[in-house]
């Protein structure tokens, strides 16, 4: 691990603790604003109200969203670990994600596997981990016909690696070099943090993440995981 990285671990294992202790207060005022915000918008004829109020319940679900990763980074569940069918691992996930690539003019491909590779890990984890790397994917292509595509990559005795390759807009090497830092991100309203939830949630069960990307040509992500031994 860099430097910089157990450096920003560290102060984000601080403020994390300190997002965990009051996350059950901050949410349940956020709650009632939330319900109320939308109750009048929906009984009120006030052009303004009506045209802000996704504005503003969006804002509440982003910050509700930023304490859930907090407390995933610095309290994170216990990974379940259970043999599971690597295929039908991935087409769960394309159920929940796919409508979102419909949504951004995004298709998604998967390429199943003639072996049917039996992996080692946590069913819930692994869908969280494949959903935000989809979702990365089909974001970064934004403004045009996305493609995202999903394939076996390679594997061994002890693993198998899965690609998740998109044709968007990719990524400078400098951004390469510094994806997975919390806090830092490309997007408007990104934290950072996604990455590194995923990066934490595969290594707890023995596998590991790489990017590959280049401007303008796309970016590979390279999910390696364990599979069960004979």
């Amino acid at each position: 691990m860099r430097l910089e990285e157990t450096v920003y671990l560290d102060k984000l294992s601080v403020v994390g603790q300190m997002a965990a202790a009051i996350a059950h207060e901050v949410r349940n005022p956020m709650t009632t604003v939330r319900g109320l915000i939308q109750f009048l918008a929906e009984d009120t004829e006030d052009k303004k109200l009506k045209e802000f109020s996704p504005l503003i319940l969006g804002e509440l679900d982003r910050t509700n969203k930023i304490i859930t990763d907090y407390l995933t980074l610095v309290r994170p569940s216990a990974p379940e670990l259970t043999v599971l069918s690597m295929n039908e691992v991935v087409h769960d996930t394309l159920a929940l994600i796919t409508p979102y690539g419909a949504l951004h003019s995004a298709s998604i491909h998967y390429k199943e596997t003639e072996q049917p590779y039996q992996i080692v890990g946590d069913s819930q984890h692994i869908k969280q981990c494949l959903i935000n790397i989809i979702k990365n994917a089909i974001e970064a292509t934004e403004g045009k016909e996305g493609k995202i595509d999903i394939y076996k990559h390679s594997s061994s005795k002890n693993s198998v690696t899965l690609v998740i390759e998109d044709n968007g807009k990719g990524m400078t090497e400098e951004e390469l070099q510094n994806i997975g830092l919390p806090f830092y991100t490309t997007k408007t309203k990104g934290t950072g943090l996604g990455t590194m939830i995923i990066n934490r949630l595969i290594r707890e069960i023995g596998g590991s993440v790489q990017f590959e990307s280049k401007p303008l040509e796309g970016t590979r992500v390279l999910l390696t995981l364990p599979v069960s031994s004979p």
